[in-house]
């Protein structure tokens, strides 16, 4: 039963990371806008870069929610496979 929900926990972040692997490689360079922001991530954006300074930086909201359905993901497919 462990191994089991291992293994489902490993599909379901390998797909996360892959998921948001493919959001960053599709990130433009810059904004279509001046000053404008640029993100990436998903399903929430966990990185932003621009502005008028240039500033950059992680957003650390949308690493928690990521991680949060991640885990509840990992919840419900065990749930659906356990009946």
């Amino acid at each position: 039963m462990r191994s089991r929900k291992v293994l489902i926990a490993l599909v379901v972040a390998l797909f996360f990371c892959a998921i948001n692997l493919y959001s960053y490689y599709r990130m433009p360079e810059y904004s279509t806008i001046d000053d404008g922001f640029v993100y990436f991530g998903w399903p929430f954006s966990l990185y932003a870069s621009g502005g008028f300074a240039g500033v950059s930086g992680v957003l650390w909201t949308g690493l928690i929610g990521n991680v949060f359905i991640a885990l509840g993901s990992v919840r419900s497919i065990d749930w659906l496979l356990a009946r």
